[in-house]
């Protein structure tokens, strides 16, 4: 039904804090991702230009599989609020557990998958042999992250689903904080990319 038969109305004080109580955390979490992806890459820009084009298809490929893993936090945030709201914690706990197995199993699936493109399958995105290697120096990093991507994702939804909002958002931002400026520094230091 629509409030005073109107089809948009201006959100009054409340609807404005709660959307805001939701909405904000969920802003400095997607800041928190962007500002350390930037980083990363103006890190990796310091190691050359074969460095970076290295940097550049594997992190593609890291954007590529990581949806998979996005989809548990959707998942998360779609089932655990009716369980939260009808106070049935046992299912919370099923719901939570079977999020974090098919997580760490999916997670598993694309590390594997990911990994198996730089070190056999380098060809489909250049014939340089330095950026080639430079692929292949940093697949174990791709790999591991991927492996743990689903379920800190899976995490991140059930934190969104039980409202832990305020403490994703400090976690985000601390966790932001610390990584851009261990990437600024790497770049001052000239780490090569196999760090990076």
């Amino acid at each position: 039904e629509l409030e005073g038969g109107r089809l948009l109305s201006v959100p009054g004080r409340r609807d404005l804090r709660e959307f805001v109580s939701f909405a904000g955390p969920a802003f400095f979490a997607l800041l928190g991702k962007v500002v350390s992806f930037s980083s990363m890459t103006y890190a990796a820009a310091g190691d050359g230009t074969s460095g970076l084009a290295a940097h550049q298809v594997v992190l593609q490929l890291f954007f590529f599989f990581c949806k998979f893993g996005d989809s548990v936090s959707s998942t998360a945030q779609t089932f655990l609020p009716a369980a939260i709201a009808a106070n049935d914690y046992r299912s919370v706990r099923a719901t939570v557990a079977r999020c974090l197995t098919m997580a760490f199993t999916l997670g598993l699936v694309d590390s594997v998958l990911a990994g198996v493109i730089p070190l056999f399958g380098a060809s489909l995105f250049t014939t340089d042999a330095a950026v080639v290697a430079s692929m292949r120096s940093i697949t174990p990093l791709l790999c591991t992250s991927l492996l743990f991507h689903a379920t800190v994702m899976s995490l991140e939804g059930v934190l969104f689903a039980c409202r832990s909002t305020v403490w994703l958002a400090v976690s985000y931002i601390s966790t932001t904080l610390l990584f851009t400026s261990s990437m600024y520094i790497a770049r001052g230091r000239g780490v090569p990319i196999t760090t990076v």
